[in-house]
């Protein structure tokens, strides 16, 4: 599924716009635009959660340093 999302992404950007990939795919431009807007939720999702992982990271790091 997320596959799909990110092909429907490529192709409104290869067509230009939403309503020339959604003909492609026999849809309408705000199913196209759906699809786009949860891929972009799933994507701030999957930063955040490095950003998380990465901020924990460095606050072990500098708990380690301090104990060397």
């Amino acid at each position: 599924m997320l596959e799909r999302k990110i092909q429907y992404f490529i192709d409104v950007v290869q067509e230009g716009s939403f309503s020339s990939a959604a003909k492609k795919y026999l849809l309408s431009q705000s199913a196209i635009s759906q699809q786009i807007t949860q891929l972009e939720m799933k994507l701030v999702l999957f930063y955040l959660i490095v950003q998380v992982i990465n901020l924990n990271l460095r606050i072990k790091e500098k708990s380690f340093m301090k104990d060397v």
